[in-house]
């Protein structure tokens, strides 16, 4: 599986650096001042305290405060080897969807999306959630095309008994896309304070299953 890491800085903030190289399966970003981290192995985020983040805001050398906040983290196992990562962020847009009329032959498709993605979330961990994620993160199929059949899926989901969660949503869409030849990203995003996570499909810069207020208030962590 091809994995993305990048390190996120808040808009307006500028460039910062972490002095430290992630731990294997490990993702970072800034958000609201904080710097966040997710443990895919772990299934976990843990969200550094202000103090410990404003000392690894800063650029240059590495400072005291910064050296014991590397500490910290290595003692919990998020960080390794001493290096730099240049932090940047980049927003996605959103797109929205008009109605799209039901199709039983659709609805069948769709259906079948969501419970192979149901039964994939009960039955294994985060990590082996991600591996299984089909399809690929990007293709040269028509994007018109690719557009609709997002469409498609939205439209029809709503019938399938199963309460919104982002997890699912974004799994179920990228089986469905990807059993007709289309690819996605899958982005999870955090917010520092308060803190939240979320995830949401992307393809060409556009979100294909959320609104652009949504998405905006996360920072992306992990793409796949």
């Amino acid at each position: 599986m091809d994995v993305i890491a990048p390190l996120e800085a808040d808009a307006g903030v500028g460039a910062r650096f972490l002095p430290a190289a992630l731990a294997p399966g490990v993702h970072a970003a800034w958000a609201d001042g904080r710097l966040i981290f997710l443990d895919v192995l772990r299934d976990r985020y843990f969200r550094l305290d202000s103090e410990r983040s404003a000392a690894l805001s800063a650029t240059g050398s590495l400072s005291p405060a910064a050296a014991r906040a590397c500490a910290h983290l290595e003692a919990k196992g998020l960080i390794r080897a001493a290096r730099s990562d240049a932090l940047r962020k980049e927003t996605s847009p959103a797109i929205s969807f008009a109605r799209t009329p039901i199709n039983l032959a659709q609805l069948f498709g769709v259906w079948s999306a969501c419970a192979w993605a149901s039964y994939i979330l009960k039955t294994r961990c985060f990590s082996a959630v991600l591996a299984a994620a089909p399809g690929p993160r990007t293709d040269k199929g028509v994007r018109a095309h690719k557009l609709d059949a997002a469409r498609v899926f939205l439209a029809h989901r709503a019938l399938y008994p199963r309460d919104y969660g982002c997890l699912f949503e974004a799994l179920a869409l990228k089986r469905y896309l990807a059993q007709r030849g289309y690819g996605a990203l899958w982005v999870f995003g955090v917010r520092g304070a308060p803190f939240a996570a979320h995830c949401w499909l992307e393809s060409e810069g556009l979100a294909l299953n959320d609104d652009p207020d949504n998405v905006g208030a996360f920072n992306p962590i992990l793409a796949v």
